[in-house]
């Protein structure tokens, strides 16, 4: 009677994990020499089941990041018409201001957007936020663009000697010190991400880039197009210079 109590003690455990796993539970007493296919076999499906999980998680970040590239193309071709119409002087300056600070406000809020605690935009540096706040006057990179003005002009731009500033002058300091802000080592005040993107393997031989980085031309392009209209607008420019900074501003059309 002992040994029977303990025999069927022990089965029952046996079929209690047999009926858990959906396995048996000595593959090997079960298959003898053939035990090394199943072991193998079933190593390849935890693997695939790992790439369907990691393929979901890709998927998800593609998802959001669409949305939010989606959002920025909008923002950007009507900051574009506001431009066109601007120059044509059909439309209040004011508005217009207004409708590039909103693009810089969409963008850090686009840009600085996470999914399960991971920054969509900051390349492989996730814990990090992409984007400083170009509408907050501490902010690097406000900082780096008032500078530059301040110094080439030797005022800043709320100056009434704004007024002054020749279309020649704001071309110069456009080409040769606003563009270098966006285009070249000064982005570092703007961006915290990695030029490098994530990379997901997608099946057990492919691989596929699954992020998108702050740091893209198209991102780099809107910033510049919003920021010089933003930042310059205060001050009682001259026409001539107004028009010349959306002049500039119009082939910063975005193109992901």
């Amino acid at each position: 009677m002992r040994y029977q109590l303990l025999r069927m003690q022990s089965d029952l455990i046996v079929a209690q994990k047999e009926a858990n796993t959906w396995r048996v539970a000595d593959v090997g007493l079960a298959l003898g020499a053939r035990t090394g296919v199943s072991v193998s076999l079933n190593r390849d499906i935890e693997r695939l089941n790992g790439l369907k999980d990691s393929n979901q998680l890709a998927a998800s970040r593609l998802e959001s990041t669409q949305l939010g590239l989606q959002q920025l193309t909008e923002a950007a071709n009507d900051l574009l018409a506001a431009y066109t119409t601007g120059i044509s002087g059909a439309s209040d300056p004011a508005i217009i201001k207004q409708q590039a600070d909103q693009v810089l406000g969409l963008m850090s809020s686009v840009l600085n957007s996470n999914l399960n605690g991971e920054h969509l935009f900051a390349g492989i540096n996730t814990d990090v936020q992409p984007l400083n706040d170009f509408l907050d006057p501490a902010s690097p990179n406000r900082a780096a663009f008032d500078t530059a003005f301040s110094t080439y002009f030797g005022f800043p731009p709320n100056d009434p000697a704004a007024a002054g500033i020749t279309d020649a002058q704001m071309n110069d300091f456009l080409d040769n010190q606003a563009a270098p802000q966006f285009f070249g080592a000064g982005w570092d005040d703007w961006s915290n991400a990695t030029d490098q993107q994530i990379t997901s393997r997608i099946t057990l031989t492919e691989t596929a880039q699954t992020s998108v980085s702050a740091n893209i031309p198209g991102f780099r392009k809107l910033a510049m197009a919003a920021a010089i209209v933003s930042a310059t607008f205060d001050g009682s420019m001259s026409e001539a210079a107004r028009t010349r900074r959306w002049i500039a501003a119009l082939p910063c059309s975005v193109k992901w």
